[in-house]
Formats: structure tokens, sequence, C-alpha cells
């Protein structure tokens, strides 16, 4: 019974002792985690590529923050502390795990293998042209350089006007566009400029914004050099798909010479006389829109009848082929000059005529060199229009008088002739070679002045006059001039001796 009672005893005791333990002040309580969450769910990485997880440990008082991580397929990803890097193409599942409670939380990473990006796009042309309603296969067009996804994406500026589709450039309607191919991976891309045109409907050729057709034929004067505009219709359509091509079998170029033929604005210049029909085409089917007439006019000319000059103070009709022309008449005013015939101007001779007419009569002046001897002198007549020129040299041929003993055959003197002498009056060449009376006796007129009295008109002779004074003691004048031009004229006085 004691020993119970001892034990009793004890017992008592020491729940009397934690009664008052109980009673004692309470210490800090310790705050447990509840639990962690992550800024991300899924992640997506290249090969490779790395990228941070955040962890959050809720609440934010808890006591231990402490986090391990954890990755499920090491080969895919590997995780130290957060940073989670991709390794290989597949998924993985990243853990964060507290240390207090075992709370976790998860991402879903998937790796995706790295990809090259192209080195070059490139479109082979920089400019297209299509047609409404064309689609141009641009399979063979453009190409994708490098060993990595080359694959690319194209737009259009204006899809309005064209558009890239099924490898296909689409012409949609008039206008342009700029169309763009870019790679998918990285910076690299090309782009071309497509013009649009609406299909060909007509074409037309204007001469000074006049319209050529059938009953509006081209007139040509050889020489011309005429710009045309050709219009391709409507005024959206390509304006070079047009062409001339000659009917009848003849050759355009056998009348033309052409020029800016790759423009709207072809130049003709015509190079022979006549007439031909050219068509106006358009399109690639060369459909004839309209034919016109081409006149041509003749190539002007200057003629003499076949001479080549005339006597100074004579003159020489000069007739062009050509109606309407411009004249004018010109010598080399180095070491010449006029001293009889009319001289305006210095190196000019002047006509006797409209000079606008197609023929004209040309005075031809008396010329003597600088050191005073009369020369044959070239003169270059020339004739104009609007377009040609052309030109006809003459010469004017020099003489002087001469007086001649008719039975020594020696040059007298003036003073030298007396009552009775025969003496016979003719005319040198500017080379002192005598003239045949039969060339000039027409041409320059021999006039003995007063008191035909005092002398005979013996003969004539292929040389000259032939003269025989009867009466001396007076003064006798003798006139040598031109039958047209009678300011060329050499004049002399004679007084025969007894």
């Amino acid at each position: 019974m004691k020993k119970i009672f001892a034990f009793a005893l004890v017992a008592l005791t020491i729940a009397a002792v934690s009664c008052k333990k109980e009673k004692q002040p309470d210490g800090p309580e310790v705050v447990s985690v509840a639990e962690v969450k992550l800024d991300k769910t899924t992640l997506h990485l290249m090969e490779g590529e790395t990228s941070q997880l955040t962890a959050t440990v809720l609440p934010d008082n808890a006591e231990n923050k402490k986090v391990t991580w954890s990755v499920d397929n090491t080969n895919v990803a590997s995780v130290t502390d957060g940073l989670v890097m991709g390794l290989l193409e597949g998924t993985a599942t990243v853990t964060v795990t507290t240390e207090d409670g075992g709370k976790t939380a998860s991402c879903v990473v998937t790796v995706e293998a790295e990809i090259i990006p192209p080195s070059a796009v490139n479109i082979l042309q920089d400019e297209y042209e299509l047609e409404v309603g064309d689609e141009y296969d641009m399979t063979y067009q453009y190409t994708v350089d490098g060993a990595g996804d080359l694959s690319v994406t194209w737009t259009s500026s204006d899809p309005d006007v064209a558009v890239f589709e099924n490898n296909k450039l689409i012409a949609k309607k008039a206008g342009t566009t700029t169309l763009k191919a870019a790679a998918v991976h990285g910076d690299k891309y090309d782009q071309c400029t497509v013009t649009v045109y609406d299909k060909p409907t007509g074409v037309v050729m204007l001469r000074d914004g006049v319209a050529l057709s059938e009953a509006n034929p081209v007139d040509f004067e050889f020489s011309e050099e005429v710009t045309f505009e050709v219009k391709v219709l409507p005024a959206t359509a390509k304006q070079d798909n047009w062409c001339l091509e000659a009917a009848d079998g003849d050759n355009i170029s056998d009348f033309f010479e052409m020029s800016d033929m790759d423009t709207n604005n072809p130049k003709f210049t015509a190079k022979k006389d006549g007439s031909i029909i050219i068509n106006l085409c358009y399109g690639d089917d060369k459909i004839v829109e309209e034919y016109f007439f081409f006149n041509i006019g003749p190539q002007l000319t200057i003629d003499a009848n076949g001479s080549m000059g005339a006597f100074a103070g004579d003159a020489l009709a000069l007739i062009s082929n050509i109606a309407g022309v411009e004249w004018s008449a010109t010598y080399s005013a180095k070491g010449y000059s006029v001293f009889m015939g009319d001289h305006p101007v210095i190196g000019h001779v002047k006509f006797e005529a409209n000079l606008s007419s197609s023929a004209i009569t040309l005075p031809m002046p008396m010329f003597k060199s600088k050191t005073g001897v009369v020369c044959d002198v070239p003169i270059t007549v020339t004739a104009r229009t609007a377009h040609q020129t052309a030109e006809y040299v003459v010469t004017s041929k020099a003489w002087r008088p001469y007086f001649m003993d008719y039975d020594t055959k020696q040059e007298l003197h003036v003073d030298d002739v007396g009552v009775g002498d025969k003496f016979s009056i003719g005319l040198k060449d500017a080379a002192g070679e005598d003239l045949l009376i039969q060339d000039w006796k027409d041409k320059i007129i021999l006039e003995m002045g007063s008191g035909e009295d005092a002398y005979d008109l013996i003969s004539t002779r292929a040389d000259g006059y032939i003269y025989q004074f009867v009466e001396g003691g007076e003064s006798y004048k003798i006139v040598l001039r031109g039958k047209i031009d009678s300011s060329v004229r050499y004049e002399q006085d004679f007084s025969p001796h007894m």
C-alpha cells in the first residue's frame, strides 16, 4: 500500500509541475509554407537557349523558403537555380519543391531544334511586266540560299494590282506594286516591281496631234524628218506593244531612215521618192489597226540645160525640179573681185529673178585677180527648200578684147591704127586663147559708136570682126558689152591717124 501511495504521490507531483509550465508566457509562432508558384507554366526554347524561371513561396512570411529544382527529362533540358537550358528537341517538365511542406509547382518546357536562317533571298528580276489576267509561274524566278529553313513569305504592297499565290504571280488590275519575298526565319528578303497593264484594244499614230488614217496620207519632202507619236489604247496598256510593217512586199528602210523606234516617238527621214503603204500593228498577234499612205516628193535638183558656165555679161538660166525654192549664188571672195557687173555683196552674185521661183536667171559678172588679170571664177548656185539643199557649180567665163593687124596678125596698140589700116577686133579668154566669134557674137555685143561713115566692116571671120577706117582725125568709141548685163563692158577710144 505504501508503494502504491508513493507512486501516486510522484504522479501527482509531476502533474502539478506540468500544470505550472502551461501557465508560463508563449514563445514566437513558426509560419509554415502554404504553396509555391512559378512565373511561367510553359516555356519554349531552342536548342542551346536558356530562360530563367522564378519561384514564389507563399505566404510571404513563411519561415523556410528553401526550394529545390528538378527536371523529369534531363536529355531534353537542364535546370540550375531556376535557369533552364534547352538541350535536345523534345518536352520536359521542370519542377520546383519547397523544403518546408514539400509544396510543388511545374513548368512544361518544349525544346525545338535550332533553325538556321537562309543566307540570302534573291528574286531573279528587278521588274516584271504582265497584262491583266496573266498568271506567271515564279518557280524558277527566285532562289533561297542556305542549309536551314528555306521557306519564305510573299507580300504585295498593293494586292489589288498583283499577288503571289500558289507559286504564281497573278496580275489583277493595271497599276504598279512591290512584291516582297522574306525568309520565315532571319532577316533576309528581296523585292521586285511588278507592273500590270491592260490588254491593248487598239493603236493610233499621230502627226502634229492629228491621227493618221487611210484618208489622211502623209506627204514627205525628200530629206524631211518627221517625228510621229504612237499611242496604244487604252492608255493603261503597254505602250511599246506596237509595230510598223510595209504592205505589198515593200521595205520601209528603202524609203526612210528610221530612229527612236523603241520609243513612242519614232522619227522618219525620207530618203527615196515614191509611195509606200505602211501597216500599224499592235499586240503579240500583230493585229493590223490601220494602214497609211506615205508619199515622198523628189530629191531637189538644179539644171542649166547641161551648161556649166557662161560669158561674163551674159546670163545663165537655171531651173529646179521643185517649185518655190530659195536661191542664192556665191563665189570664193578670196583672191577675186568683181570689177564689172552688178556686185551688191562681196562673195555673192545677184539674181535677176524672183528668188522663190523654180526658174532663175543668173547674170555673170566679170572677175579679176588681185594682180588685175581677168579670170574665170566658179560660182556655186544653191537652191533650198525647208528640208533640202541642192548645189550647181557654174563658171563665169572671163574675156578681154584685143586689136590685131589684119596683115601681120600682130596685136596693135590703138595709137598705131591709121586710115586705111585693116584691123580685127576679137576676144581672148582668161588663158589668153582666142575665142571663136561664133561662141560669143550673140552674147557680147560690139558697138563702134557714132560716125559710121568713118569705117567699114570688111568681113567677119572666126577670130573677130575686120574693120578699116576710111577717115581720120576724129575720136571714135569702141564698146564691147554683155548682152544681158550691159554693166559688164569694155570701152576704147580710137583716133585713127592720117
